[in-house]
């Protein structure tokens, strides 16, 4: 719970996680990762659940998640 280097911020569950994370897979590169892919493979799902729940058409659905999973803002972020 102390503060982070060089003025960098970050939430402290998200801090947590990935202390977890490291601790459990140790010292890697892909331990660092797996928090953030697993949230993003969650995200996808559940925007497709949604996608379900306003019963767009097949292509428009698709295209809705093409552009969530791969607009730049989001991948960015």
């Amino acid at each position: 719970t102390k503060p982070l280097d060089a003025g960098q911020q970050s939430p402290l569950l998200f801090i947590w996680t990935e202390k977890l994370s490291m601790t459990l897979f140790g010292n890697s590169e892909f331990a660092l990762r797996l928090f953030p892919l697993l949230a993003a493979i969650a995200a996808l799902v559940l925007f497709y659940r949604l996608l379900q729940l306003l019963q767009l058409t097949e292509y428009v659905a698709f295209a809705c998640l093409v552009i969530f999973a791969a607009g730049f803002p989001l991948v960015y972020y």
